[in-house]
């Protein structure tokens, strides 16, 4: 081997090594990108499932307010004698 040709054998080594690590490199960051979507889609769907429980909890409060208001209402009109209730309990009305 001449000096010429060990000199081409060394560049193209470092060439295919250069090669090599700029691949990993891609790969890591293309692993990194993966994970930060990933997150993402959870985090969105997180947000999406407190946002919906949040729209319950406020229909269910408004709820129990129109329902409060019709029991004030009926006690009103009939001098505070009503037998409405709030529905406490797991069986309402029935004690």
């Amino acid at each position: 081997m001449t000096v010429v040709h060990g000199r081409e054998k060394v560049q193209a080594d470092l060439a295919k090594e250069g090669l090599r690590a700029k691949t990993q490199r891609e790969i890591a960051s293309a692993d990194s990108l993966a994970e930060n979507s990933r997150a993402q889609l959870k985090e969105m769907a997180e947000n999406r499932r407190t946002a919906d429980t949040n729209a319950t909890k406020l229909e269910i409060n408004a709820d129990d307010n129109m329902t409060a208001l019709s029991i004030a209402k009926a006690e009103i009109e009939n001098d505070d004698r009503t037998d409405l209730s709030t529905g406490d309990g797991i069986n309402p009305g029935s004690g």
